[in-house]
């Protein structure tokens, strides 16, 4: 292990930039302080005196109630526990569904165990040319696309996602899902899933897509006036019209 000397200002910014864990022990009137990152040790040392310096004092008042956590979990017999970190620490799981029919208005449905409508999902219904429809009677005879958005006001970080259906379409249902800010088109958005065709998925088959790691999703980026946390599904069907019930999950951390 190697083991670096800093100043009290320089150790300070090592620990809040590699968001390190603070230790510390006193020895012949000073403060011995320390934290690992990795196979480093970043060490400083504070003297211990009366009156006190402005060091002493900015680490008594800031740092020592925080001092000394545990820098491992162990069991009750002090056997090391080790956890697959998939998320920050503090952030919490969550399977997401909601469910939602192609060409059919005001489709979405998802809700809390509250009984809580959730407002971070939109529909919408769009002809082959791009033009929005927003009647039923349009969509049931000119829709061809059925896009539908999450745009949640928090940041997340998105593991997988799942897909179910009752049964299997009796045409090509086509299904692409995006992330970020899609208003932006391919400069503010990327392709997470391409030209899934669930005519090829069975109604006891399913689905799961994952990304082997968490993707970070922000909910607001500096210089973007758009949310970049969105993900956006869109099904093409082949006829107009065409209805299919789907029930969609993101997986996903937050706090």
């Amino acid at each position: 292990m190697k083991s670096i000397s800093l100043n009290w200002t320089d150790f300070k910014t090592n620990l809040i930039n590699r968001k390190g864990s603070i230790q510390f022990y006193t020895e012949d009137n000073h403060y011995r302080i320390f934290f690992l990152d990795g196979q480093i040790e970043f060490t400083t040392s504070i003297e211990n005196e009366d009156p006190k310096s402005s060091h002493q004092i900015d680490f008594e008042d800031n740092y020592l109630s925080v001092a000394n956590s545990k820098l491992s979990d162990s069991d009750n017999d002090a056997r090391s526990i080790i956890r697959v970190a998939a998320a920050d620490k503090g952030a919490a799981y969550k399977a997401h569904f909601f469910e939602f029919e192609t060409c059919l208005l005001d489709s979405v449905h998802c809700e809390s165990w509250l009984g809580m409508s959730d407002m971070d999902f939109s529909i919408k219904f769009f002809k082959m040319d791009g033009t929005e429809l927003l009647t039923q009677n349009d969509i049931d005879t000119m829709c061809t696309k059925t896009v539908v958005t999450f745009k949640p006001m928090y940041d997340y970080e998105l593991v997988s996602g799942n897909v179910h259906m009752i049964s299997r379409p009796t045409e090509d249902l086509r299904l692409w899902v995006v992330g970020g800010a899609p208003e932006l088109g391919d400069m503010g958005a990327k392709e997470f899933i391409r030209n899934l065709n669930l005519q090829y998925i069975g109604a006891d088959e399913g689905l799961h897509t994952d990304g082997r790691a968490s993707k970070f999703m922000a909910a607001s980026t500096m210089g973007v006036p758009y949310n970049t946390n969105q993900l956006q599904i869109v099904i093409k069907s082949s006829s107009v019209g065409y209805k299919h019930k789907i029930l969609m999950a993101f997986e996903y951390f937050r706090k």
